[in-house]
């Protein structure tokens, strides 16, 4: 899985079998993309695209995060 920070291509994510198959995959971004929660910038290589989280996705999942912290402690 990559680190903190670094670019995942459309590429990379389908490469990612743990995840789920590519029909799932591509189900799952095309989802998020409606949502508003990610897009897909250009790279030097026209034929592969980068996936950038949108700051809408990144309020949602710090959501996420806070109510498993809370669920965590148990409250």
């Amino acid at each position: 899985m990559t680190q903190k920070n670094e670019r995942l291509s459309v590429r990379d994510m389908m490469a990612q079998s743990d995840l789920g198959s590519p029909a799932t995959l591509h189900a799952r971004l095309k989802s998020m993309r409606e949502k508003g929660w990610l897009t897909l910038g250009d790279t030097d290589d026209s034929r592969r695209k980068q996936i950038e989280l949108t700051p809408a996705a990144l309020k949602h999942f710090d959501k996420l995060a806070e109510a498993f912290a809370r669920a965590a402690k148990g409250t």
